[in-house]
């Protein structure tokens, strides 16, 4: 079946459109939820490849996604999406920063979070 408008493959497209990041690049940033594989068949528009994510892969892609969000609106410019080593880096640097910050009131990585973030200008 067709991609539909609503549909969570449909919201995971249209924002790797809106911060230019191609789906090689988001595979290889998300390879410990879903392999490159898996986000092709889902994101294929093609009714007989097309084949959606489930509920908890969704979710934690439309996360991943945020996060990505919230790193391109930190940085102001737009992110070069293949350097995914750097990219990744960030990305998981942050995450362990803001629940350090969230569940434990543990600053120690926000430096960390800072350089990771600034690395990918």
């Amino acid at each position: 079946m067709a991609l539909a408008s609503l549909s969570p493959e449909t919201k995971i497209k249209n924002a790797l459109r809106e911060l230019n990041c191609a789906e090689s690049n988001f595979a290889k940033l998300v390879v410990g939820i879903v392999g490159k594989t898996r986000i092709a068949e889902a994101l294929n528009e093609e009714p007989k490849i097309q084949r959606d994510f489930n509920r908890g892969d969704s979710e934690r892609l439309l996360e991943f996604i945020q996060r990505m969000r919230e790193l391109q609106n930190e940085i102001d410019a737009p992110l070069d999406w293949s350097r995914t080593d750097k990219i990744g880096t960030a990305l998981a640097t942050r995450l362990a920063n803001k629940i350090g910050l969230e569940e434990f009131g543990d600053d120690r990585l926000n430096a960390a979070a800072a350089q990771a973030t600034q690395s990918v200008k």
